[in-house]
């Protein structure tokens, strides 16, 4: 068991005043004042962090269990916050946020065969994360994380999970249902919830195989669950230039010949009649069953516009390590005054 507090730091340019740089103008340099206030008494977050953990083993010690639990809590975060106007400058920061979080870490490994000749032995690690924001500041109840447009915002937000992805997406019925506008482009939705950054657990596997003088190593890592937003995905997409704006549709035709030649992409949904007292479409569930000219379906006045369509999924599995180790004979590199030696590559 632990219990420890550490200060964290802000970061250089938030606590002293500095010249933005531009291009040349006339062959001349150009220097910008910040738009940010820079504040000389911000100082560091602080994080009270709580762990206990245990080790186990198991069967004459060929198994070994390492469980962790964690709790953190951090004060004082430096956030931007905005200004008036009239100061002549648009935000600053200061120590205010909080969140808390906490999670399990587990190992496990040993030997799942073990000979004089040959040993297979696998290492296992999970790990879970769960992160709330508590407070932000004084009248300010979510903030911006990271946003390249208005359209998409990775979010924090007070009592909520922190990483939350917000933005642009397909506007729906109540069963889920797609609405589409009678032009055959999808009705978008601003400001839905698409999902969290943070995954569901995290690990990975280590297994490693040793035969006589020869070892084989094999580092995996995965993750379940979370959410990426891909901006070149997007941008690929509505310029045409990724595998699903071609090919054949359901039609067994090209979707890049034109709809009369029976190309197209073939678009379903409800069809939208009004809207709500939030302005988001409405359908009374008329069905809309058409096929759309593929080059406007995928540009940036339909489906690019749709930033919901660019957010995956985030679970993978990777290979990210292969080492193979050979150690040469003994008696060998003797001969040469070399107590052991061996070839590897990875």
């Amino acid at each position: 068991a632990g219990y420890s507090t550490a200060p964290y730091f802000p970061g250089r340019y938030q606590i002293s005043s500095i010249y933005n740089v531009s291009s040349l103008y006339n062959g001349n340099g150009r220097l910008g004042v910040s738009s940010t206030q820079a504040n000389p008494i911000l100082e560091g977050g602080k994080r009270k962090e709580l762990e206990l953990g245990t080790e186990m083993y198991f069967f004459n010690n060929k198994i070994q269990m390492d469980v962790t639990y964690f709790n953190r809590k951090d004060e004082g975060i430096p956030v931007s916050v905005p200004l008036d106007g009239a100061t002549g400058y648009s935000s600053t920061t200061v120590n205010a946020g909080k969140t808390t979080a906490s999670g399990i870490e587990i190992g496990l490994s040993g030997d799942v065969i073990r000979t004089e000749d040959f040993t297979f032995n696998v290492a296992l690690n999970l790990a879970t994360l769960s992160k709330k924001v508590d407070f932000i500041y004084e009248g300010v109840l979510s903030r911006d994380i990271s946003s390249y447009s208005s359209s998409l915002l990775l979010q924090e937000r007070v009592g909520e999970e922190w990483g939350l992805f917000y933005g642009r997406g397909y506007a729906t019925d109540a069963n889920g249902t797609k609405i589409i506008k009678s032009n055959g482009n999808y009705a978008h939705q601003n400001g839905k919830f698409l999902g969290s950054l943070l995954p569901d657990y995290t690990g990975g596997v280590t297994t490693n195989f040793d035969y006589k003088n020869m070892s084989l190593s094999l580092g995996f890592d995965f993750q379940v669950g979370g959410q990426y937003y891909s901006r070149t995905e997007r941008y690929m997409d509505h310029s045409g230039l990724t595998m699903m704006t071609a090919g054949l549709n359901d039609k067994g035709n090209p979707k890049r010949d034109p709809v009369a030649s029976g190309g197209g992409v073939h678009v379903v949904g409800v069809l939208q009649t009004g809207t709500d007292a939030s302005g988001n479409p409405t359908s009374d569930g008329t069905v809309y069953d058409g096929y759309k000219d593929a080059k406007s379906y995928f540009s940036s006045g339909n489906l690019g516009n749709i930033y919901e369509n660019n957010v995956h999924d985030a679970t993978y599995v990777k290979l990210r390590t292969i080492r193979f180790n050979y150690t040469l004979n003994k008696d060998f590199i003797n001969k040469f005054n070399i107590k052991s030696a061996s070839i590897g590559a990875f």
